[in-house]
Formats: structure tokens, C-alpha cells, sequence
């Protein structure tokens, strides 16, 4: 149970705090002269985002440890959401990096790799309740 309320916590702070960078985004592409102003709180939505994905990566580990014996014959679903989970973290990995180097992504590219972030966390949160129901 606990795990569980973990892991939606961890997943509505992840989403939330990518909903709040594409704000930001959209307020620095109306006025690029605030981005300045605006890319250390991207920066911190961003930490708290990756630290959010960690947190998915070890509830959801431990619920399929703890329930599913690490079994890997969970279907089609199980494994389109581990797909999507990898290529989500892979992406807010990179993205992060970049930022961290002092090499932020374009803003044409940064949108989109947050729009392919959310996607694939709507992935993941479809194929999971396929998978195990609501």
C-alpha cells in the first residue's frame, strides 16, 4: 500500500512538474528576454523531476519484486510500460545533463523532448492499468 502511494506520488510529481517546464517554456519562447530569469526554476522543476523518476523506478521495482516474484512473463503491457518508463528516463536523463553542462537544449528541441516525456508517461500509466487494472 505504501509503495503504491509512493509510486502515484512519484509519477503526479513527475507529470506535474513537466506540465509546469512546458509553462515555463512557453513564457520564455513569448519573451526570450526572461529566460535567464526562468531556467534556474526550470532547472529545480527538473531536479525535482529526476528525483521523482527514481522514486518510480524503485516503488515500481519493489512491487514487482514483491508481487511478481521478478517474474518477466507479465505480457505485452508489462512491457510496453518498461519501455516506456526506460525511454522516459533515458530523456529527462539527457535533457538534465544538458541543462546541468550549461548546454540547455534549443527550445524547439526541449519542447519536443518533453512532449515525447509526456507521452511516454501516459505510455506507461495506460499500459500499466492494462496490465494490473485500476
Amino acid at each position: 500500500m505504501i509503495l503504491t502511494l509512493l509510486h502515484f506520488l512519484g509519477f503526479s510529481t513527475a507529470i506535474g512538474g513537466g506540465a509546469a517546464v512546458l509553462v515555463l517554456m512557453a513564457r520564455i519562447a513569448a519573451a526570450p528576454d526572461t529566460a535567464p530569469h526562468l531556467r534556474p526554476a526550470i532547472k529545480t522543476i527538473a531536479g525535482a523531476g529526476l528525483v521523482a523518476i527514481a522514486v518510480l523506478w524503485v516503488t515500481g521495482l519493489a512491487m514487482w519484486v514483491g508481487r511478481h516474484g521478478a517474474a518477466m512473463d507479465l505480457g505485452g503491457g508489462w512491457h510496453l510500460k518498461l519501455t516506456a518508463a526506460a525511454g522516459l528516463t533515458l530523456l529527462a536523463g539527457f535533457a538534465y545533463a544538458r541543462m546541468a553542462m550549461g548546454r540547455p537544449l534549443p527550445l524547439p528541441v526541449a519542447r519536443a523532448v518533453l512532449l515525447a516525456q509526456l507521452a511516454l508517461a501516459v505510455t506507461a500509466m495506460a499500459a500499466a492499468l492494462a496490465t494490473f487494472g485500476a
